[in-house]
């Protein structure tokens, strides 16, 4: 799988597990995005 991180382009290797399957049912939708934050660190 190719995915794309700020512009940059990694490739993942796909795990067997339940993980996996869920997300590679929604990408059977379309593109799916991730968007993450860090916590505010005090």
């Amino acid at each position: 799988m190719i995915i794309t991180v700020n512009g940059t382009k990694l490739t993942a290797e796909m795990e067997d597990n339940s993980s996996v399957e869920a997300l590679l049912e929604l990408l059977g939708d379309g593109d799916v995005t991730v968007t993450l934050s860090l916590p505010d660190q005090q």
